[in-house]
């Protein structure tokens, strides 16, 4: 009689336990399922939320969501973009080692030759834009230019020089107006130096109008190069100046100057 209700007992005991489990297993599926159908962010919506983030000064933040964005990224192209973005927002961070980073980030992406050549010049501009930003060059010379193939462009150890040459090898890479325009730039200064001698100032002068012809024929690529507006008005802005360099070294007439400075007032205005 007791054996009988004892068994009764581990009957029900057994029968509560498999109800459990079977609840729990039950609540586990339809948890799992309710998450798997969420829907995951493409990376398009992802950029967007990047690019809000960072227009909204929350820096970190969006170098966060372009760390992401690279993740999820679909193809080589979507994965450089992030890279590039993230990389930038890093140097101007500069928190930590954030600029030694941001550089070798830049870097791989540069000596990448899988990647397309357009994305490898764009993060040498980027790379280069940070020298000018920051004028420094200690930082230059043992970070920037640091490893092959960017230790030969300062092998005199002259930051600008070196600079120069880099972007006459990104020009190599891939024509672009705004790398010509920056390269004629560096010949329109050269001549204004007290220690150049004439005959060194003639040939800059040559160089100039040469490196300004380049990017002035160049101008119509910046649609395919997807040039945004304000890059657009940048590069009118300094054929501007390349062409007043030329005029002042020649014939003084400043109209084609002058004429690139408006289109680059028409393009900021719009």
């Amino acid at each position: 009689m007791n054996l009988t209700k004892i068994n009764h007992r581990l009957i029900i005991l057994i029968l509560v336990g498999v109800s459990l489990v079977l609840s729990f297993i039950l609540f586990w599926v339809l948890y799992q399922k309710r998450n798997s159908e969420v829907p995951i962010a493409t990376f398009s919506e992802l950029n967007t939320i990047a690019q809000s983030l960072e227009k909204n000064g929350k820096i970190s933040d969006a170098i966060d969501a372009y760390k992401k964005t690279e993740l999820i990224s679909s193809n080589q192209i979507e994965m450089v973009q992030s890279q590039i973005n993230g990389a930038t927002l890093m140097f101007k961070r500069n928190v930590g080692n954030d600029r030694e980073t941001a550089v070798h980030i830049f870097k791989n992406i540069i000596t990448n030759e899988n990647n397309l050549p357009i994305y490898r010049v764009q993060a040498i501009g980027f790379l280069l834009n940070s020298l000018d930003a920051t004028r420094d060059e200690y930082f230059a010379l043992n970070v920037i230019f640091k490893g092959e193939p960017f230790q030969g462009f300062a092998v005199e150890g002259d930051v600008w020089l070196a600079e120069r040459r880099m972007y006459e090898w990104s020009n190599q890479i891939y024509p672009s107006p705004l790398t010509a325009l920056r390269v004629a730039d560096w010949y329109r200064r050269k001549p204004q130096e007290s220690t150049i001698e004439s005959l060194e100032r003639d040939l800059y002068i040559e160089k100039l109008k040469e490196w300004t012809a380049i990017g002035e024929n160049l101008m119509h690529n910046m649609k395919a190069e997807k040039y945004s507006v304000s890059k657009q008005a940048y590069a009118f802005m300094l054929l501007g100046i390349e062409r007043g360099g030329v005029a002042k070294y020649g014939d003084k007439n400043f109209e084609a100057s002058e004429a690139a400075f408006r289109e680059a007032q028409k393009l900021t205005s719009t």
